[in-house]
C-alpha cells in the first residue's frame, strides 16, 4: 500500500443475579471512564484556551437545560457565507498538490472549527464555524459562522443523508439556562431554530427551578428520507450528568419541512419506566415506519453505601413503531454471553448498512475485546463482522450509496488490556468476504470519527495529535483517505482554531 500524505489548508433489566456484581464493577468502570475524559477534556481545554488566547471554550453538550418549545424559527446569518472565512483571507496556503490519482466526487467534507474573533460579543469572542473542503482537501469554504448569533454553535450532530443540512446545538456559555436543536442549510448558510429550552428570563441561578428543565439526551438522529429527526428529552438533568430527579421526558419527532413536534408515544404497559430507564432514538429504519431506540439503566452511584451520583447504561435495543404502541425488543446485552463480552462496556454506534442492516459497536471493558456486529432490524440474522483479537473495532462508518461496504476504526491491544484511547488506524471491509484492509499506519493511535462519502469513494476522519506519553490531545485535524488507501490529504484549522469533529459529507 502506497500512502501519500499531503497537507491543505484550506426495556428489560439486567438479570438479578448480575445486577449486584456488576454495580461495583459498573461505578469502577464509570469512574474510570470519567477520569479518562476529564483527562481528556481538561488537557484539551488547555490547549484550546492558548490556542484561543485564554479563551473559555464552554462546552455544555447534554448538559444543556431549559423548558422545551414546539415553535419552530428561523434565523438568517448574513454572514454565513462571507468569503472572509475561507482559508486564503486568513494566512492559509492555497496551493493545491498533485491530486490527478484521486478522483474527486460532487460532495465535500463538512468539519467544526472553534477561533475567536475581536467582533464576536461572545465569550472571550469565542466563534464557531463550520467549513467544507473537496475530497481533495482543496477549495475550503465557510459553511456557517455563529459569530453574529447571539449564542454559542456548542455541538455539530452530523449532516443530514441527503447532505443538505446539519443538525447542530446552539448554548448559553453562561448559567446554561439555553440551548436549542438547530438546522443549518449547506447551501445557503441559513440557521433554523428548531426546540428550543429557554430560561434565562429566570431570577437567580436556576437552583430549585431545575426540575422544570429540560435538555437533549446524547444525539438526535435523521431519518434516512432526512425529513424527520428524532432525540429524546430528559428532565432536570445535572449539567450533564444525573441527580435523583432526572427523569426521561420523552421522545419527539420533528417534522424538518413544516417544524412540526410531536411526541412518539411508547406504551411502556403501565410501568413506570421514566423513573428507572431512559429510551434513546439511535437508528431510523430504512423505510421510517419504525426507530430503534437503547434502553438505558438507571444506577446509584455508591461510595461507603452512600448515594454520591448516579449514571446509565446500556441495556436493550427496542423496535418503536411510529404510529405508537408497545416496544418490541430487537436486542438484549444479557444475549451475548458467550458470545462477546463478559462485561459490555459500550453497546452503541448504530448505523444502517448499505443493504439496510443494523451495524454496532460491542466494546468489552478494559481487559475485553470489542468487535462490530450486525443484524437485520428485527434483529435476526445478528452476526460478528470483525474478528482480529488485537484490535478493539469500533466506530463503524457506513452511507446508503456504498453497497455492502463499511469503514471502521481499529485500536490497539496491549495483551488482554485494551487501549482506553477512542482512536487507531482506518480500515475498510465489506459484509461479503469479510476481508478488512488497512488504509492508514498510525501504530493504531490518532484516527477516530470515520465517515464514508454518499459513494463510498473517501473516508474522512478526525486525526488527533496526542503529547508524547499519549495522555491528551494537542491539535486535531481532518484527515480525508480514499477508499483504495493511495493517498491521504491533510486538513489544517485556522490560525489559532482547533477543530473538534466532523460533521460529515454535504453537497457541493
Amino acid at each position: 500500500m502506497k500512502s501519500k500524505i499531503k497537507s491543505k489548508n484550506s426495556l428489560s433489566l439486567f438479570s438479578a443475579e448480575k445486577k449486584k456484581s456488576l454495580q461495583k464493577f459498573l461505578f469502577l468502570a464509570v469512574a474510570a471512564t470519567i477520569c479518562t475524559a476529564l483527562v481528556f477534556s481538561i488537557s484539551s481545554c488547555s490547549l484550546i484556551y492558548k490556542n484561543l488566547q485564554n479563551a473559555a471554550i464552554q462546552d455544555n453538550g447534554n448538559g444543556q437545560t431549559g423548558p422545551g418549545s414546539e415553535t419552530a424559527s428561523e434565523d438568517q446569518d448574513d454572514d454565513g457565507k462571507d468569503s472572509s472565512g475561507t482559508g486564503d483571507e486568513n494566512g492559509s496556503s492555497s496551493e493545491t498538490s498533485d491530486t490527478s490519482e484521486v478522483q474527486i466526487s460532487d460532495h465535500r467534507l463538512a468539519f467544526f472549527e472553534v477561533g475567536s474573533d475581536e467582533k464576536s460579543n461572545h465569550f472571550e469572542h469565542r466563534v464557531g464555524y463550520i467549513y467544507s473542503v473537496k475530497p481533495d482537501g482543496t477549495d475550503k469554504k465557510l459553511v456557517y459562522s455563529d459569530i453574529d448569533q447571539q449564542y454559542d454553535l456548542g455541538f455539530i450532530f452530523g449532516a443530514s443523508p441527503d447532505g443538505t443540512k446539519i443538525l447542530a446545538m446552539l448554548t448559553e456559555g453562561g448559567r446554561g439556562l439555553y440551548s436549542a436543536l438547530v438546522m443549518i442549510d449547506t447551501a445557503t448558510g441559513s440557521l433554523k431554530k428548531l426546540y428550543e429550552m429557554d430560561y434565562t428570563e429566570m431570577e437567580g441561578d436556576g437552583s430549585g427551578d431545575e426540575i422544570f428543565m429540560l435538555s437533549i439526551y446524547g444525539n438526535p438522529v435523521w431519518s434516512a428520507d432526512s425529513k424527520k429527526i428524532a432525540f429524546e428529552l430528559v428532565s432536570n438533568p445535572d449539567y450533564g450528568s444525573f441527580s435523583d430527579m432526572s427523569k426521561d421526558a420523552g421522545i419527539q419527532i420533528v417534522d424538518v419541512e413544516s417544524g412540526d413536534i410531536s411526541e412518539l408515544n411508547v406504551d411502556v404497559g403501565g410501568l413506570s419506566a421514566r423513573t428507572t430507564t431512559f429510551l434513546q432514538p439511535v437508528l431510523f429504519s430504512p423505510d421510517g415506519g419504525a426507530l430503534l431506540a437503547v434502553s438505558r439503566i438507571y444506577f446509584e452511584k455508591q461510595e461507603e453505601d452512600e448515594t454520591v451520583g448516579f449514571f446509565s447504561m446500556p441495556d436493550a435495543l427496542f423496535s418503536l413503531n411510529m404510529e405508537g404502541g408497545q416496544p418490541e425488543e430487537v436486542l438484549n446485552i444479557s444475549g451475548f454471553e458467550g458470545l462477546g463480552p463478559e462485561i459490555i462496556q459500550s453497546f452503541n454506534y448504530f448505523k444502517l448498512s448499505g443493504d439496510g442492516r443494523v451495524i454496532f459497536q460491542l466494546l468489552g471493558d478494559f481487559e475485553e475485546d470489542g468487535d462490530l456486529w450486525i443484524c437485520e432490524f428485527n434483529g435476526d440474522g445478528l452476526e460478528k463482522i470483525t474478528s482480529d483479537t488485537t484490535l478493539r473495532e469500533q466506530q463503524p462508518g457506513t452511507c446508503s450509496g456504498c453497497g455492502n461496504r463499511f469503514a471502521y476504526i481499529g485500536s490497539n491491544r496491549y495483551g488482554t488490556i485494551a487501549s482506553q484511547i477512542p482512536s487507531g488506524d482506518v480500515f475498510i471491509s465489506d459484509l461479503t468476504s469479510l476481508a478488512p484492509v488497512k488504509l492508514t499506519e498510525y501504530n493504531f493511535t490518532g484516527a477516530s470519527s470515520p465517515v464514508l462519502s454518499s459513494d463510498g469513494s473517501y473516508i474522512g476522519y478526525i486525526f488527533s495529535h496526542y503529547d508524547e506519553n499519549y495522555t491528551y490531545v494537542e491539535k486535531n485535524t481532518v484527515m480525508i483517505v480514499d477508499s483504495a488507501g493511495e493517498e491521504i490529504i491533510e486538513v489544517l484549522p485556522e490560525k489559532n482554531n482547533y477543530i473538534f469533529t466532523i460533521a460529515g459529507w454535504i453537497t457541493d
